[in-house]
């Protein structure tokens, strides 16, 4: 008996075009407000004695409310039933509070990602794709800002760890052949609460005494998961893993 698959094709072409002309939008808005910041590291002035790292170190104490975006470079996901997806390059959005102590900084985080499939692949076979993943974390960071006699330019360290809502929506494959086992399977629909955990680097400088500018490199991860699939049961979703370019804004009180 051949199973015949019926999908509904997505304009999701389009919508991750738009998305991805906003997240470069972002990510430039915050890198124009920065470029000043980098290309004076001299803010506290040539005559600053030496001092300059102790009275940024001093002076940088606060409560402070972060907001950020960027892009999620193209990924791949991958399951244990010989069958995988290209994504599309992404877009995160970020927002945070916390507080920081010399170089120290503290901070709690929510955060949203979210990709396209570009194209499926299984068993040999290359086609075009549908359907989108997402996940949606609550993250306790832990950052490291130590003053390298840069001037008002820091570079930051940083890892978190937290628990995301990740979900795979429509990810299936287009014109395979009737019968095809990827096909007959159909396709990839979930969400699962799992644990997560990134790490962060980058530069970081001050545009005036309550704005603080950023941007850097961000790896995010979570662990393997279960989803059902149509005919097939559960299959098993290895972890989502993402490269992501980003830039942010804090707000200092």
């Amino acid at each position: 008996m051949i199973i015949v698959l019926r999908i509904i094709i997505r304009d999701y072409s389009r919508k991750s075009l738009m998305i991805k002309s906003v997240s470069v939008a972002a990510t430039a808005a915050c890198l124009l407000v920065a470029f000043p910041v980098f290309a004076q590291d001299n803010s506290y002035g040539p005559a600053d004695d030496g001092n300059t790292a102790e009275r940024s170190l001093s002076d940088d104490r606060a409560i402070y409310v972060a907001v950020g975006g960027g892009l999620v470079l193209n990924q791949r996901l991958r399951t244990d039933a010989g069958i995988s997806a290209e994504l599309d390059d992404g877009y995160m959005v970020l927002a945070a509070v916390g507080g920081r102590v010399g170089p120290l900084r503290g901070e709690v985080e929510g955060s949203y990602r979210r990709a396209s499939v570009d194209s499926a692949t299984g068993f040999g076979l290359r086609v075009a794709g549908t359907g989108n993943v997402s996940a949606l974390s609550a993250m306790a960071n832990l950052y490291l800002e130590p003053s390298f006699g840069l001037g008002s330019v820091r570079p930051y360290f940083g890892g978190g760890a937290g628990v995301s809502r990740f979900r795979a929506r429509d990810v299936g494959a287009v014109g395979l052949p009737a019968g095809a086992l990827p096909a007959s399977i159909g396709t990839v629909s979930g969400t699962k609460a799992v644990f997560a955990y990134q790490g962060m680097a980058g530069l970081s400088g001050p545009v005036n005494d309550r704005l603080t500018a950023s941007f850097g490199y961000r790896y995010f991860a979570t662990p393997g998961t279960d989803l059902n699939v149509p005919l097939a049961g559960s299959v098993r979703v290895r972890g989502l893993k993402t490269h992501g370019l980003e830039a942010g804004l804090r707000f200092n009180f």
